[in-house]
């Protein structure tokens, strides 16, 4: 099963590596990334590590057009050319730790961030407890 976090930015607010950077020294979360993460041309799996654990989540950028006929509750937010951000992850909790710690670095620095299982619209800190609950379930 996947499972994924959205993340929605306007299209002037895509992180250039130093923001990726910078927000990841700012932040302190538990992650260490193996490159910067490029948010213009990166797809596929991003290995992270978690608190020195291996682990990683799949990213993707989305048709945000698309997901607005999925999702109808998107379209309360209002955005200058809207740009879409999957975090995915599969069954192991490392890995949901690692998405919604990555959803929330971007949500806290740059907008907002949908989880389309519960059609529910998703803050910083719900964010990162889901984070902290995720890495519990990885030990």
């Amino acid at each position: 099963m996947s499972v994924s976090f959205l993340v929605i930015l306007a299209a002037g607010q895509v992180p250039t590596g130093d923001d990726w950077k910078a927000a990841l020294r700012e932040h302190r979360v538990p992650l260490q990334f193996t490159h910067v993460l490029d948010f213009g041309t990166n797809s596929g799996f991003v290995p992270v590590k978690v608190n020195g654990h291996e682990s990683g989540f799949y990213f993707g950028k989305e048709d945000y057009s698309e997901l607005g006929r999925l999702y109808p509750a998107l379209s309360k937010i209002n955005l200058k050319r809207p740009a879409a951000f999957s975090f995915g992850f599969g069954g192991h909790g490392l890995e949901c730790a690692s998405a919604a710690y990555s959803a929330a670095l971007l949500v806290a620095r740059f907008n907002v961030a949908f989880d389309p299982q519960g059609a529910t619209f998703m803050s910083e800190p719900q964010l990162l407890e889901a984070a902290r609950l995720c890495e519990q379930l990885g030990d």
